[in-house]
Parts: structure tokens; C-alpha cells; sequence
């Protein structure tokens, strides 16, 4: 037996293994499920130190407090966090099926093809999306939560990239390119599973419904563009680091515009 022999069954067993399948579902339910209880948990501890039972007056401390953009954002970075905690959770610690498994090192060269890719993203979308607002008349205003999002000052504008081009991108990538489109290729074809997972990467943005008609219709297939980009990184990279950086850098253009130019939209 040669050593080329003996070394080819260790090299396929550290190669990334498919995930199975209840993993995909259950990991955003026990996530959600993670982020519930924990604010459950801070309603009773306000309810403790104030004597105040009612939660809408939890919600309502919140939303009026001067710091409301602060905690809003922050809140919404932890229902991420709840997300990744729970995939990680469900996966094996060790191993090609690990959450380490999806994080392979790659060259320079793939991150800056990420790096490339989230700028040439950023001059399609956004120009097309501008397009279809001021020459074909469609609805594509932001929606009052949108509007919300935008950062007003230096502050705010950090607090948000912090969530927006580095938790939320991280924490996507790990679901969409990571567990679900590894999911998907051991049943079909890469294009096929290439094509559902942007589809269902751009449906879950929901910008079908805050967006009603054709508008929702033109911003979701929009959305599935960037969905088709960063699952091509993923497979041909082997590798989520080049579509999280790629993904941060897309937020991290989009949210810039928004600040210097909130009604670019």
C-alpha cells in the first residue's frame, strides 16, 4: 500500500461534510427561541427593580429613551448573536460538519475578489434600484422602519456598521452559505442549489411585503443578486470568509450612502 494510499481516506474525512437537514430548520427556531427568553428575562428584571409589571412599559423606556437608536441596533445585533449561538449549538464542535468547518483560510487574493465583488454589487444594484424608482415610477421609497436604520450622526453611524457590515453579514453567511446551501448541494446540482438559496436569501428580507406590488417584486430580485454572488464565492472559495467580507463591505457602502445622502433612496 502506498502513502498516497494510506493518506486519501484522512483527507476525506476532513473534507467538509453536508449538514443534515433538521439542522437548517431548527437553528433560526432555537435562535428566535434563544432571544425570547432572554428578553423575557430583562422584562422580569426591569418588573423586579421597578414594580412595574406591564412590558409595554419595558418597550415604551426604550423606544423613548434617548439612546433608542443605540439599543434598538444593539437589540437587533443580539438576535444575530442568538443565531449563530444556536447553530453553533447544533453542529459538531470538532470535525468537517463543525461551524470551523465553513471558515477554510484562504488566499489574498479570494478576499480581495470578495472585497471587488461587493463594490461592483454595490454600483449595480444601487443604480438599478434608482433607475427603477425615477423612470419607471416604481415605489421604492424606504418603509418608516427602513428610515429608522439611518444613522444621523458620526455615533450612529458606527453603532450601525458594527451590526450591519459585521454581525448581521457573519451571522448570514454562516445560515444561507454556510448550512443551507451546504444543505442543498448534497441533494442537486450547485447551479440549482445556487438558485434556491439566493431566492430564499432575498424572500427572507421580506421586502415583498414592506414593499407592496411590483416594487417588492423589483427590490427582492434585486436582492437575490447579491445572494447569487456570495454563494458563487462560497463554492468556489470553499470558504464563507470571502462572502463575509464581501457581504460586510455591500452593507458597509449601502449604509455609508444612506448617511451621507439619506434620501438617495
Amino acid at each position: 500500500m502506498t502513502s498516497s494510499e494510506i493518506e486519501c481516506p484522512a483527507a476525506d474525512a476532513a473534507a467538509p461534510q453536508p449538514i443534515k437537514g433538521w439542522i437548517v430548520l431548527v437553528a433560526p427556531i432555537l435562535g428566535t427561541v434563544i432571544f425570547a427568553v432572554l428578553g423575557i428575562i430583562a422584562v422580569i428584571v426591569y418588573a423586579v427593580k421597578t414594580g412595574d409589571m406591564n412590558a409595554n412599559a419595558f418597550r415604551d423606556l426604550l423606544s423613548q429613551s434617548p439612546y433608542a437608536y443605540y439599543i434598538g441596533t444593539g437589540v437587533s445585533g443580539l438576535f444575530y448573536v442568538c443565531l449563530l449561538f444556536s447553530a453553533w449549538l447544533l453542529l459538531p464542535k470538532r470535525g468537517p460538519a463543525s461551524l470551523a468547518s465553513y471558515f477554510a483560510p484562504v488566499s489574498f487574493g479570494a478576499l480581495a475578489t470578495g472585497a471587488l465583488s461587493a463594490v461592483a454589487m454595490a454600483l449595480f444594484v444601487g443604480p438599478a434600484l434608482y433607475a427603477a424608482t425615477n423612470y419607471f415610477h416604481l415605489d421604492l421609497k424606504p418603509t418608516t422602519s427602513e428610515m429608522m436604520l439611518v444613522p444621523k450622526n458620526v455615533a450612529e453611524l458606527i453603532t450601525v456598521l458594527v451590526f450591519g457590515a459585521l454581525i448581521a453579514p457573519l451571522v448570514e453567511e454562516v445560515y444561507f452559505r454556510g448550512l443551507f446551501l451546504r444543505w442543498l448541494r448534497k441533494w442537486m446540482w450547485v447551479v440549482f442549489a445556487i438558485a434556491i438559496n439566493s431566492l430564499a436569501f432575498a424572500g427572507l428580507h421580506f421586502r415583498f411585503i414592506s414593499h407592496a406590488g411590483l416594487g417588492g417584486i423589483v427590490v427582492t430580485a434585486a436582492l437575490m443578486i447579491p445572494g447569487v454572488v456570495l454563494a458563487i464565492l462560497a463554492v468556489r472559495t470553499k470558504s464563507l470568509w470571502p462572502g463575509v467580507l464581501a457581504h460586510g463591505v455591500y452593507n458597509g457602502l449601502l449604509l455609508a450612502l444612506s448617511f451621507i445622502s439619506p434620501d438617495a433612496g
